[in-house]
């Protein structure tokens, strides 16, 4: 009997999609002798799905932004739940909903991966 994969949270997932797009965007770089000033084109697949051409360093560009999007929900997460203890802060609270927003759109780009939830849909 197989062991059911264990269930992960939001972030956790994409941040292993963009760890996947990073790991072909340098082995793009790699595989052609990438210098900084060539333009290096991904092509094949970033986290399972087949692309037609990206430029390698734009590729990391959005694996940067979009890492930066997960962790500044996470930051806020850690600061309202340290508030939460106390009495809360209500303009930490408006922004978590527009952040828990923005991490869901960024899944979308990964909805046809075999870990994509449904409820991360962000008209869930």
């Amino acid at each position: 009997m197989e062991t059911p994969a264990p269930t992960l949270t939001l972030a956790e997932f994409l941040l292993a999609r963009i760890a996947d797009d990073e790991e072909a965007a340098q082995k793009t770089i790699a595989d052609f002798r990438y210098e900084p000033d060539d333009q290096a084109w991904l092509a094949g697949e970033m986290s399972g799905t087949p692309i037609v051409a990206v430029s390698a360093e734009r590729a990391l560009a959005e694996c940067k932004a979009k890492r930066a999007i997960v962790e500044l929900h996470d930051e806020t997460g850690r600061s309202r739940a340290a508030l939460d203890d106390a009495q809360g802060d209500p303009d930490l609270d408006a922004v978590m909903g527009p952040l828990r927003d923005a991490l869901r759109a960024v899944a979308g780009v990964y909805a046809d991966h075999r870990d994509y939830q449904p409820e991360w849909s962000k008209h869930a």
